[in-house]
């Protein structure tokens, strides 16, 4: 029996079929644990920019709201494109935020998004009338391509 073994680990065709399974077993904890988590971020980071442009224009021009708030304008926010940029910003935040692959750029990314979710709307008497929501954009956009632009730089000095 033990002779038997010996024979068996020291074949050929059993050091190749371990070596296999041992080189399939890394690749997918690679696959799993680096490559896929970075796959999802960057898609993510797609949808934010898709959602921005799309949002671009309510979230440039919020919506203005008298100081007694009226049932009539509370069920046009409700139903509007702007309560819908609102919350799909507010979702994007909350899915960005889950990544620790990036912490600080992923709680930049969030901390803008929530900002521009929160500043949809504004009262008339208040001192915010929207105007930053355009530079907070613009700020979004470049965290969205920083990795982009170095890349774009790297390539120009070669």
């Amino acid at each position: 029996m033990c002779n038997c073994i010996k024979s068996v680990a020291t074949s050929d065709v059993f050091c190749s079929v371990i070596s296999g399974v041992l080189v399939f077993c890394i690749s997918q904890i690679i696959l799993e644990i680096i490559i896929k988590p970075k796959i999802a971020y960057r898609n993510l980071k797609n949808r934010i920019s898709t959602a921005c442009i799309y949002y671009a224009d309510v979230i440039t021009n919020p919506f203005l709201v008298e100081q007694e708030k009226t049932k009539e304008q509370f069920d046009w926010f409700q139903n509007s494109k702007y309560n819908e940029a609102s919350n799909e910003l507010r979702q994007l935040a909350s899915e960005i935020g889950a990544y620790s692959l990036k912490k600080k750029e992923a709680k930049e990314i969030g901390d803008l998004l929530m900002l521009l979710s929160n500043t949809m709307w504004y009262y008339s008497n208040s001192s915010h009338d929207g105007s930053d929501n355009w530079e907070n954009l613009e700020r979004l956009k470049q965290f969205l391509q920083r990795k982009h632009r170095k890349q774009q730089d790297k390539n120009k000095t070669r």
